[in-house]
């Protein structure tokens, strides 16, 4: 019995201690980088958001972000869900950006903070040493758009890509938490074409 019990608490500690390996490994609403968008949602969904005024198509039309609004109600963590993916990807979809949405109406902007360094502290321990740099900052007010007091921004750096979680409190007091999963080839195109303005 003695042998039972310890067996079970070692299968129990090492199974706690599991971590993630990869980026991809990290989820929103079930999603990950990496994944086929048609794994998760219709293509008739994908080519109705694709064509609907809310896409942000991006320079070149190499990506296009839509919402997955309409699977609002399978959602459990977040209140909107987002991806960019390749618009001519049509077999796969690949998603190379994704992204949760929590909003504080009408609150202080420090519960954005708090539940921004709860998310950041939960994905830095699922990463456990997979992290290769952090970084936090504060855009400075005269570069912040006039919808928006303040933006802050906590990131966290891997070999294949980037997860940032950010706050920012706007002027409607609909303030916006955000988390970001960004795959190198995407971050490497904003990158390219920021330098290109």
């Amino acid at each position: 019995m003695k042998r039972l019990l310890l067996i079970l608490i070692l299968t129990l500690s090492f199974h706690s201690l599991t971590k993630a390996d990869d980026i991809r490994d990290f989820q929103i609403e079930g999603m990950s980088v990496g994944d086929n968008l048609l794994d998760h949602v219709s293509k008739k969904v994908i080519g109705s958001e694709i064509t609907s005024e809310y896409a942000y198509w991006y320079k070149q039309n190499k990506f296009v972000a839509i919402s997955l609004w309409d699977k609002k109600d399978s959602f459990n963590r977040y209140e909107d869900v987002g991806v960019t993916i390749k618009p001519d990807d049509y077999k796969n979809y690949e998603i190379f950006s994704l992204y949760g949405k929590i909003w504080f109406e009408n609150k202080n902007i420090n519960e954005c903070y708090n539940k921004q360094n709860e998310i950041y502290a939960d994905i830095k321990n699922s990463f456990f040493d997979l992290v290769i740099k952090e970084k936090d900052w504060i855009v400075p007010k005269k570069r912040v758009a006039s919808h928006l007091l303040s933006i802050k921004y906590r990131d966290l750096f891997f070999i294949d890509g980037k997860i940032r979680v950010v706050c920012y409190e706007r002027t409607n007091g609909r303030d916006l938490l955000q988390v970001v999963i960004n795959q190198n080839e995407f971050i490497e195109y904003l990158q390219s074409i920021a330098s290109d303005d």
